[in-house]
């Protein structure tokens, strides 16, 4: 697991950084892009449907199965200056 912590999905395995790497940590990270100087519009839209289709529960649940990490969002804006938002 490279992640800070050990996965809720499978706990018993140890982190990197528990195996003899401190300090080690890696989180997933996806994103959807767009070209430059697509509209702010197109680009608003764009997120906010993904945000409804990655808020389902069904999604987050099968994302959790699969990636062993929970869904993580942040807005456009959040995502060009690098503050991503917590988990939920």
């Amino acid at each position: 697991m490279t992640g800070a912590k050990r996965s809720s999905q499978a706990p018993d395995v140890p982190t990197i950084a528990e195996g003899g790497l401190p300090g080690f940590a890696f989180e997933p990270f996806y994103a959807m892009v767009v070209a430059a100087g697509t509209p702010s519009e197109i680009v608003n839209a764009l997120a906010e449907g993904i945000a409804r289709g990655l808020g389902t529960p069904e999604f987050r649940a099968q994302f959790l199965k699969i990636v062993a990490s929970p869904v993580s969002t942040s807005t456009p804006d959040q995502m060009t200056s690098g503050r991503r938002r917590k988990r939920s």
